[in-house]
């Protein structure tokens, strides 16, 4: 069985997640990566989108579990995995990796992420 990844890189998305208050309230820039892996090779042969995972799908799934506030990010990217997963049964693993850019923190960082497997 093929290990094919479609791969979705930088999606901007601004949403209030986080532990405090504040972030909650003022909300922030959030990216998020989504890595499907799954069989390609009846796509790559036919040429037809119906033969493999539509991944404009992964993207309103993502947006939409964004818009739900949540304290912990991995609270949200679990949703979001596990929602794409359940869309599809070519769908074998979902990583999502959500990266919260210049947290509200007593240093600087340049991001904070988490990643989760599915």
């Amino acid at each position: 069985m093929s290990q094919d990844i479609i791969g979705i890189e930088g999606i901007k998305i601004y949403a209030y997640h986080g532990y405090y208050e504040l972030e909650q309230k003022i909300g922030k820039e959030f990216i998020v990566d989504i890595y499907l892996t799954l069989d390609l090779n009846v796509s790559g042969e036919s040429d037809t989108i119906k033969d493999t995972f539509n991944y404009e799908q992964a993207i309103v799934i993502c947006r939409q579990e964004m818009e739900i506030k949540s304290k912990l990010l991995e609270h949200v990217a679990h949703r979001i995995a596990n929602k794409i997963k359940a869309a599809s049964s070519s769908v074998k693993k979902v990583t999502v990796r959500i990266s919260k850019p210049q947290p509200l923190l007593p240093i600087q960082i340049n991001r904070f992420f988490v990643e989760v497997n599915v």
